[in-house]
């Protein structure tokens, strides 16, 4: 019977069907007991009703749950109630493998992509002894952010190896002269001799399949296709394997990798997955065949260029180097490599991951950390098989992000630090870390010269381009964005080859706000080159490059007179970029190599998530939006929303799902949000007025305007956060002097601003206790951050709350407990809960127990002290921004010779 959507499955209701084939029909469904989202694969009446093969199914599920990899669909389980027997799984959005070769053949960079990913899960489930047996483009799933999920491994096993199943994409196909214990298993059109035969298979059958899925990603057609499954099989046993269909373009090595996938007898056939990846690399070439195109035989480039093997074992996370060439018309030694390090590269929230030298010899990128903190400071030398560690999270003091080279190669500087930020940098060859100078902000890109300038950039309000001797000193303004122009503030500097001029990003509330600029640092001109893009890079000859949407432009550029000449072309698709201030993860050296990290941009992708004590998630049904605030009101229906590059403060009504953006003009810097009012129908929020910094009140409907509450003296650059007290009467701004300093100010006086806690350390995050009398906070005066509460309005009496690192304290409405967010050095870990006694005496001090661990953290922060997550009254659920950049399988891509296709891309 086919279910329909309201139907009930045990915990599970079905909210839509997602298809059906010979393994059963599968459904959309929501998990009742979890509230998340999964597909429900129930299985055929046939295979439900026998209890043998349901014990048998039970048994080979248990071993394809076991299986965990980021490109393998987990199974969650089984679930049997009304006489159906239904398999649990990892609900995957995205169109199939088969959907996208419907449109046409994939460019070859593209189709390895894929198939590097399916080569992770084979790799990881053989050495699980797990065979999938029905390796198909329908089976295989591409998700938006680029990560492939491969669906149903070793179901067809699962279901029997006795009975065979039909239907129009038989999985599992049968003629009557077989035997019981010869059943075929497998879709005709993938399926390897051995399997077409009867005969017993193992992991050499998907490696069989895998070859006629990469023949089909770069043909668009079967490899072995036929009217009807017996044409198909006939096809199979019988013809050899066609290989003129492939394009010219796609490498011998990759021509040479599909025959060895495809040879009929499996004992000639690629053992091991890791030897499909050997093969495209060019291992089992004789060195006798001949280029594309014509020309002399020749080694692979990947042996002449780079001579590393293909599966790079390095300390530290860099373990397999995936190395495969393309070969274009016009473009001959052009080659890409996979760079990508075990565990990957640590993908930053809104800085730069990684960095190429000018030489193009060397990669220095981050890993472990997270996309807040970064990670340790690597270095990769191309010549070289091992990385090297240059700096550590604890060596920087926290916080690593934005790592650039020196004109020869010789440095490394970064940003690090965490409540105060340095300009800092390394020898290449590891050594002392030495301070260039402070950082008004969080880096926001930065060029070396050759004179041993330092031009940089950072996210502090209304501020340009700064440079400073590369030997320290304090820094030097280079220009001032104008806000009437609509400018937020300059970033993604670069210096031209003859260091006589900069290039930069005007940035806007958006992407499309925002422009490429240069700056003369003779003059201090300034020149709008284009609109709509950022992060310029210049490649020699004559070429200015930019990104937009994901993807790299090029332009035709004259340095000298600094002109554009000609209309932008795109040269290189799928380039990760991050947020509204437009960082995009690619370098270019003087060679012509382009290193980038692949991915989607990621603008306007983050999305609310309701989050209980465990950790389970239940979505809100508010637009995806490049959050990066979030303020609850007092009853939980509304909340408050910052998004960024956005000057205004945005409105959800969570129970309708609706966002409104608030009218009030705010200044010229995207505020800070910071509380609601008693009521619920206002929201406090900084401001700029008078060029002054500013807490103001809106109504949340929309009526009016903004209402001064207090203006703060010239001494405040900025506030980051507050905290109402119970009564409504006064809230505690955390405002940004030298330091991050607490204070009290009177919702009915402006002028009442006073210091509550003013020290030489950080403090921010404070939360006013139910009674009114007891304030926590965070602070940083013994090195580390921890969670404190002391006597409030008068101070004093200071109890420690955290075991170990803390942040962003949160009291209950009822005083009983006291939630923050734990550390891991300078990381968000996750969400420790505190119980407290004593809170209902005044006179007395509270006593807090034992912190217990809720759920750990995977979700969207900046260290840039505004609140990004809040909790409701009673603490049983907290709103959380969602990180899509945490979760995204991005791949570091060396291009080597790129220099040589921008040429042909962009022609004179």
């Amino acid at each position: 019977m086919t279910l329909a959507a309201g139907m009930r499955l045990g915990a599970y209701e079905i909210t839509g069907s997602l298809g059906a084939g010979g393994m059963g029909e599968v459904y959309r469904a929501t998990d009742t007991r979890l509230e998340r989202e999964v597909a429900i694969k129930v299985l055929p009446e046939s295979v439900a009703a026998d209890t043998h093969r349901i014990a048998r199914f039970e048994q080979e599920a248990k071993t394809l749950a076991a299986l965990n990899h980021p490109n393998i669909a987990h199974i969650h389980g089984l679930e049997q109630a009304d006489g159906k027997t239904a398999l649990v799984m990892e609900l995957v959005d995205g169109p199939t493998l088969a959907d996208r070769i419907a449109k046409g053949p994939l460019p070859p960079e593209e189709a390895l992509g894929i198939a590097m990913q399916i080569a992770d899960a084979l790799e990881a489930a053989h050495g699980r002894g797990i065979v999938h047996r029905d390796l198909k483009p329908a089976n295989i799933k591409l998700h938006s952010d680029g990560t492939v999920k491969v669906l149903d491994f070793g179901i067809a096993k699962a279901l029997d190896t006795r009975t065979g199943l039909s239907g129009p994409q038989a999985p599992s196909l049968t003629t009557p002269a077989m035997t019981q214990a010869g059943v075929l298993l497998g879709t005709a059109a993938y399926m390897s001799p051995e399997q077409a035969r009867g005969k017993a298979v193992d992991q050499r059958a998907d490696i069989w399949a895998f070859g006629c899925v990469l023949y089909e990603m770069l043909t668009g057609q079967p490899a072995f296709g036929g009217e009807d499954v017996p044409t198909t099989l006939a096809r199979v046993l019988a013809n050899a394997t066609e290989l003129d269909s492939i394009p010219a373009m796609v490498s011998p090595d990759v021509r040479k990798a599909i025959e060895l996938c495809l040879e009929k007898d499996p004992k000639k056939r690629l053992a091991d997955i890791r030897d499909v990846r050997l093969a495209i690399n060019g291992a089992f070439d004789t060195g006798s065949r001949a280029t594309v195109g014509g020309g002399a035989a020749r080694r692979p480039l990947w042996r002449r260029v780079l001579p590393v093997p293909a599966a790079l074992v390095v300390g530290l996370g860099v373990a397999g180097l995936a190395v495969w060439a393309i070969t274009r018309p016009g473009s001959p030694d052009l080659a890409r490599f996979d760079m990508t390090p075990d565990g990957g590269v640590t993908v930053l929230t809104n800085a730069r991951s990684a960095a190429l030298a000018p030489d193009g010899k060397s990669i220095a990128y981050l890993v472990g950390g997270d996309a807040v903190a970064g990670g340790n400071l690597v270095l990769r030398r191309l010549d070289q098989l091992s990385s090297t560690v240059l700096v550590t999270l604890d060596q920087a003091g926290g916080v690593i992000q934005g790592p650039f080279f020196s004109p020869d190669g010789a440095q490394i500087a970064f940003m690090a630090g965490t409540a105060e930020q340095d300009l800092k940098r390394v020898s290449a060859q590891g050594g002392p870390v030495s301070t260039i100078t402070k950082l008004p902000g969080l880096l926001r890109g930065a060029s070396w010269g050759a004179d041993g300038t330092i031009v940089f950039a950072t996210n502090a309000p209304s501020t340009g381009l700064w440079r400073v001797r590369a030997t320290g000193g304090e820094p030097e303004s280079l220009t001032t964005p104008d806000p009437k122009s609509g400018a937020l503030n300059h970033a993604w500097p670069e210096f031209l080859p003859d260091e006589r001029a900069v290039l930069f990003t005007i940035v806007g509330a958006s992407e499309e706000d925002s422009k490429i600029a240069v700056v003369s640092l003779a003059t201090g001109e300034q020149r709008v080159l284009l609109q709509g893009g950022s992060s310029p890079r210049y490649s020699s000859p004559g070429h200015l490059l930019f990104a937009r949407g994901g993807t790299l432009f090029a332009v035709r550029f004259d340095p000298a007179r600094l002109n554009v000449l000609g209309d932008p072309a795109p040269v290189q698709e799928g380039v990760l970029t991050k947020g509204a201030l437009g960082a995009a993860e690619a370098s270019l050296a003087a060679n012509g190599s382009l290193l980038y990290l692949s991915g989607a941009a990621s603008r306007a992708e983050r999305h609310l998530v309701w989050v209980d004590a465990t950790g389970r998630e239940t979505p809100l049904s508010i637009p995806p939006r490049d959050y990066d605030q979030v303020v609850l009101s007092p009853d939980g229906t509304h909340a408050a929303l910052g998004i960024a590059g956005d000057r205004a403060v945005w409105i959800s009504d969570l129970t309708r799902g609706t966002l409104e953006r608030l009218p009030a003009d705010l200044g010229a810097q995207e505020p800070s949000i910071l509380f609601f009012s008693a009521d619920g129908q206002r929201i406090a929020s900084s401001a700029v007025q008078d060029g002054r910094q500013a807490v103001v009140w809106q109504a949340i409907d929309g009526t009016g305007g903004a209402e001064p509450l207090v203006t703060f003296d010239a001494s405040v650059g900025a506030i980051r956060t507050a905290a109402l007290s119970p009564d409504g009467t006064s809230f505690v701004p955390s405002v940004l002097r030298s330091t991050l300093d607490l204070g009290i100010a009177s919702v009915d006086d402006p002028k009442s601003y006073r210091d509550f806690l003013a020290t030489p350390a950080q403090e921010f995050g404070a939360a006013i206790a139910p009674d009114g009398h007891w304030i926590a906070y965070s602070s940083n005066d013994t090195g580390t951050y921890q969670v404190y509460a002391q006597r409030f309005p008068e101070g004093g009496g200071r109890l420690a709350v955290s075991i170990g690192a803390g942040v962003w304290p949160r009291w209950s409405a009822d005083g009983s407990a006291l939630s923050y967010m734990r550390l891991d050095g300078a990381a968000l870990a996750g969400v420790t809960r505190v119980p407290v006694n004593g809170l209902e005496t005044a006179a007395g001090a509270p006593t807090f127990g034992r912190p217990v661990d809720l759920f750990p953290w995977k979700y969207f922060a900046v260290a840039n002290g505004i609140r990004q997550f809040d909790m409701t009254a009673d603490g049983s659920r907290f709103l959380m921004i969602t990180d899509p950049l945490g979760a995204q399988a991005s791949r570091l891509v060396l291009v080597q010779n790129w220099s040589e296709e921008l040429k042909r891309l962009v022609p004179k």
